[in-house]
Order: C-alpha cells, then sequence, then structure tokens
C-alpha cells in the first residue's frame, strides 16, 4: 500500500501542480510569445500564387496589464516581405492589442490565431523580417525567415503546403492551426485535421494518393486512400480527418502525391508527433493496460489479475482507476490521463532492443516520477558507453542509466542522494 500511496501522489503533484509567476505587470517569458510562417498555395490567377503569413500567438507568454478592469496586452509590429533580389514586395507598420476580463484567459498556453496577411506573388525565393515591439516596455523582438514558392502554373500539378488543423472548414484553417513542429496533444475522439490544396493547370484527370507512416513502428503505413479525380476548377480543396479511432499516439509521416496522365507528378510531405487525450477506456487493450500498471500495483493485485476472466479484468480495470480518481463527480480522471501519457511518452522515447519503452529503466522511473529537472547526457564514447543523468529535487535523488551496448537501451546503474 505504500508504494501505492507513493507512486500515486508523486503522479497527482505533477498533475495538480502551478507553476508559480511573479507579479502581476512583469512578462512571463524572455522569448518571444508569437511565431510565425509563410505558406505557399495556388492562386486562381494565372502565373501567380497565394502566400499567407501567418502570426500566432501564445497568450502566457504576452505582457499584460490591467486598465480599467480589464487585461491588455499592446504590441507594435513592422514587417518587410523581400524578393530574392532583395526587393521590397511589402512592407507594413500597425498596432494590435488583446484584452481579456479575467487574468484566467491569460493564462492559456495553448498556440491562437492572431493575424494574418494573404499575397498574390510570382514563383521564387522570399524572406521576410518581422520587428515586434511590446508596448508597456519597449522590449523588442525579430523573427525572420524565408520560403521558396512553387511555380504551380508552369507545372500541370503541384500540392500546397499541408496545414494541421483542428476544423475542416476551408475559410477557418489558419484560425484553428495547430502547430505540427511541436507535439500535438490532442483530445481523443475530436481529433484533427490535414488541409491542403491540389493544383491542375488543364483540368485533366488527376490520380490523388496519400498515406500515413507510424515512424514509431518502421515506417509502416496505416492509412492512406487513392482515387482518380476529375478537377472542375484549378484547385481542389482537401482535408483528412485524424483521430485516436485511426492511429494511436506516435510518430507519423504523412504522404501525399498527384499524377497527371502524362506522368507528371508532384510529392507532399508532413511530419508530426501526436499524443491523444481524454482517451475512453474501450479504447484500451486491457490486457496490455493491465500489465503497465505493474509499477502501482500491488503484488498480490497482479498475481490475482492473471487469474480473471476477460470481463472480471475490464471491471477490474474500471474500477481501480475510478476509486483513485482526484475528481470524482467529473467526467475527466486526471491521474489516469497523465499515468498512459507517461506510458505512451516512454514507448516513443525509451523503446530499444525489442524492448517497449515503458518496460526499461528510463520508462519506469519516468512513469513513476514524471519529468526531471534536470537530464543530461553524455553522447562521448567511454569504456562504459553514452549515459544519461536524471535529477529529482523533491526526491533530493540523481538515476544514473547507461547504454553499456550502444543499442540504445539504458539500464539504470546507479541512484545517488542529493546531499544539501
Amino acid at each position: 500500500m505504500k508504494k501505492l500511496s507513493l507512486i500515486l501522489t508523486f503522479i497527482l503533484i505533477s498533475v495538480f501542480s502551478i507553476p508559480a509567476f511573479g507579479q502581476f505587470g512583469v512578462s512571463r517569458e524572455s522569448k518571444n510569445p508569437f511565431m510565425t510562417k509563410m505558406f505557399s498555395f495556388p492562386s486562381d490567377t494565372p502565373g501567380s500564387l497565394k502566400s499567407v503569413f501567418l502570426i500566432q500567438v501564445y497568450l502566457d507568454r504576452l505582457l499584460f496589464t490591467k486598465v480599467d478592469k480589464k487585461f491588455i496586452a499592446r504590441y507594435g509590429f513592422e514587417l518587410v516581405v523581400k524578393d530574392g533580389s532583395d526587393n521590397v514586395i511589402y512592407q507594413k507598420d500597425w498596432e494590435e492589442s488583446l484584452s481579456f476580463d479575467t487574468f484566467k484567459e491569460t493564462m492559456d498556453d495553448g498556440l491562437r490565431y492572431f493575424y494574418s496577411e494573404v499575397m498574390d506573388i510570382e514563383a521564387g525565393l522570399y524572406s521576410y523580417d518581422l520587428k515586434i515591439i511590446e508596448r508597456e516596455t519597449r522590449k523588442s523582438f525579430n523573427d525572420r525567415g524565408s520560403k521558396i514558392f512553387p511555380p504551380f502554373w508552369a507545372d500541370k500539378v503541384g500540392i500546397s503546403d499541408i496545414i494541421v488543423t483542428e476544423i475542416p472548414e476551408e475559410d477557418y484553417i489558419f484560425d484553428r492551426r495547430l502547430d505540427e513542429e511541436q507535439e500535438l496533444s490532442i483530445d481523443f475522439t475530436q481529433g484533427f485535421y490535414l488541409n491542403y490544396h491540389l493544383f491542375s493547370s488543364d483540368l485533366q484527370q488527376v490520380k490523388w494518393v496519400y498515406k500515413l507512416f507510424d515512424i514509431s513502428n518502421n515506417a509502416v503505413p496505416i492509412l492512406g486512400d487513392s482515387s482518380m479525380l476529375q478537377p472542375t476548377n484549378n484547385i481542389i480543396n482537401l482535408n483528412i480527418p485524424v483521430n485516436g479511432n485511426t492511429i494511436p499516439s506516435g510518430q507519423y509521416l504523412f504522404q501525399t502525391i498527384i499524377t497527371h496522365q502524362d506522368g507528371t507528378l508532384k510529392n507532399g510531405f508532413l511530419r508530426f508527433k501526436v499524443t491523444w487525450n481524454d482517451k475512453p477506456i474501450t479504447s484500451f487493450n486491457i490486457v496490455e493496460s493491465l500489465d503497465q500498471m505493474r509499477y502501482v500495483l500491488k503484488e498480490e493485485e497482479i498475481s490475482r489479475i492473471s487469474e480473471m476472466t476477460p470481463l472480471e479484468q475490464q471491471t477490474f480495470f474500471e474500477e481501480y482507476w475510478s476509486k483513485n480518481d482526484p475528481t470524482p463527480g467529473t467526467a475527466y480522471n486526471e491521474l489516469f490521463d497523465e499515468y498512459f501519457r507517461r506510458v505512451e511518452y516512454s514507448n516513443q522515447n525509451f523503446a530499444a532492443d525489442d524492448l517497449p519503452g515503458w518496460k526499461t529503466d528510463r520508462g519506469k522511473i519516468y512513469i513513476t516520477f514524471g519529468v526531471p529537472d534536470i537530464r543530461s547526457q553524455k553522447t562521448l564514447l567511454t569504456l562504459e558507453g553514452p549515459s544519461e543523468t536524471w535529477t529529482y529535487f523533491n526526491l533530493r535523488r540523481k538515476y544514473i542509466f547507461v547504454d553499456s551496448t550502444g543499442n540504445g537501451l539504458y539500464l539504470l546503474k546507479s541512484v545517488e542522494d542529493i546531499i544539501r
């Protein structure tokens, strides 16, 4: 019982801990709170294409001040876009502000839409320089980037950039865009959409194919489709729905191909990583999940499970997490979700030598204690091999793992106490 209480306590602490923040009015992040990106799409105008310059923002990184019972963040922007010959093709200076009624609203840590600019341009290399000024402190950030835009109208077929969004509606894909460069943490049933455009310059029949490869499992294709399309206009809007019922949590490569009748083809690719939240119990493999619970179950419970019928195992699984729900009466069991999120993270990051990540030494420590306060790595080749040291200040301990075989399987070598 002591083992169970200790491990569940550590998991609960990580679920409900709230990071401290300083006096209100002080910037909560020193890095740029805005994220910028350029996207290329085919245009209805022959010979040109559409560039979308998008700004998104993390609210919890903005500086808000309280003005007349409102929480307001004020920023100035200076945008310059240049072509490959360093000629300025677009320039704009403007002011933006965000206003909220409560401080809680300003603590949203999700990425949200802030501003977009659509430009018709020609194919080629373009660069942008965005200066952002925090009006209250005059502190500034600079964001620069470049992109090569393909000549859609010079080719018979083409594919736009692929956008990950929360909704399929074409008019709102940038309002609800998700950052595929970060891990996608999304509701199991809600899922997301892969939105993009196919392009045909001569409106001839084309073949469309897409495949989704599971990078976490030797790049095995687990989702896909193909069909012949007869375009009625130059641009075909497509969206592929993805949710927890279609793919498990993991790392993926999305590939889509459009092929003209004469053999001309274009490829589009997108890599992403997803972890599903609020997974329903019915989506779990009960036998496997009960095995993964060995770090919180008592020895007699583990022995008893092996003698249960499938129905009894299902009942035990549901009753166990119901009894250990920190917020009974609500639809969400934070402890259940956090435990299996750690299992999935371990499987994605610590698997080695045909051993699932949750069964490794690093997986066991991660599932039990969560993310270490400090994770230091030594990759230089030594007699012992690469090593990792995980430090947990609340435990006053360091866990040292060593990959002595060089195959990625880090074994727990020692545990050291931190002496204060």
